[in-house]
């Protein structure tokens, strides 16, 4: 077993701004997809300097920094001196689950209002959506990818995970 492993908050700190880029990321490509088309919110962003719109359409590749400081977060936290897991799965699965489910949870009620408000003839046929909704709920979406599409985009990540880790 590994002596007690330490926080790093400087590394957790990175973290933060590798997710913060990747936000803005999709803020923009969010706002030139549909311009035209009443994004209004972000129509400053046709004023912005060449050099932050050329950084914020670059965010994607902070998604790998994020995912590369995570794993050897979990790794440092989690790994033995021997290399097996120094805590029992089920402990690992609880905190990863409590960490990433409940604001999961929260986010899909959030869309599941903004769904109920939209417009019928802008929706899938219902059965692809509950179908969509209970796979995302489960984040099992990324295993049948016609499904990801319709809640959360941002947590197909987090499928493909536990695809990987299963």
């Amino acid at each position: 077993m590994k002596k007690t492993a330490h926080y790093l908050p400087a590394l957790t700190g990175i973290r933060f701004f590798a997710v913060f880029h990747i936000f803005v990321f999709h803020l923009v490509a969010t706002y030139f997809g549909v311009k035209g088309q009443g994004a209004d919110i972000l129509s400053s962003l046709d004023d912005a300097p060449v050099a932050l719109l050329k950084l914020s359409i670059n965010g994607w590749m902070s998604t790998s920094l994020f995912f590369l400081l995570s794993g050897f977060i979990l790794a440092y936290l989690y790994w033995g001196e021997d290399g097996r897991i120094a805590t029992r799965p089920r402990r690992f699965w609880t905190v990863r689950a409590v960490r990433i489910w409940p604001i999961h949870a929260l986010v899909l009620l959030f869309l599941l209002v903004l769904k109920i408000l939209a417009p019928p003839d802008s929706l899938p046929s219902m059965g692809v959506l509950v179908a969509s909704f209970i796979a995302t709920l489960a984040l099992v979406q990324a295993w049948v990818p016609p499904l990801i599409p319709h809640w959360s985009w941002p947590t197909w990540t987090i499928s493909v995970l536990a695809f990987l880790y299963l």
